[in-house]
Order: structure tokens, then C-alpha cells, then sequence
């Protein structure tokens, strides 16, 4: 059995029926890359530039841990609040 990354695809953005989009899933999967890797390059950037110490990158961890942490319920947030919008197979046509 082979997983075609396409169709995975297809249906985590769509709705029940498999043919409307769920907006909510389409935002939350950008903001989920976007949010993974802004902090990895906050900490490359400042790796490169102001050569922080150990006790600057204690609170930098401890600020992505929080960070990190909101994030997933900001995706959460958008993907349970606009499923009541989706349609059910029920109320396709």
C-alpha cells in the first residue's frame, strides 16, 4: 500500500463531503509552518549576530516553549471554530 501525499493532502484540506474547503484547516496548516520555523530563525539570526549567553538562551527556550505552546492552540482554535461551517455529507447536494 502506497500513501500518495497529494490525496493526504486533498483531504486534510476539504471538508466532510471531499469536494468544499475547510478554510479553518488551510489557515491553521500555514500558520503552523509559518509559527515552527520563525523562532529557528529568530535563533539562527541571534546565534549569528549578538552571541548571546547561556542565561539568553535559557529565557529564549523558555519564550519558544510558551510561544510554541500558543501556537498549537491558535491552530486548534481555527480548526474547531470554523468545522460547525463545513458541510456535513448530510446537507451535500
Amino acid at each position: 500500500m502506497t500513501i500518495d501525499p497529494a490525496q493526504v493532502l486533498h483531504d486534510y484540506l476539504t471538508g466532510i463531503d471531499g469536494s468544499t474547503y475547510a478554510i479553518g484547516r488551510g489557515m491553521g496548516l500555514v500558520l503552523f509552518f509559518v509559527g515552527i520555523l520563525l523562532p529557528i530563525g529568530i535563533a539562527i539570526f541571534c546565534a549569528i549576530t549578538l552571541h548571546p549567553t547561556l542565561t539568553e538562551w535559557c529565557a529564549f527556550l523558555g519564550a519558544v516553549a510558551a510561544y510554541w505552546t500558543g501556537l498549537g492552540a491558535a491552530v486548534w482554535t481555527l480548526v474547531r471554530g470554523t468545522n460547525a461551517t463545513e458541510p456535513t455529507p448530510s446537507s451535500a447536494p
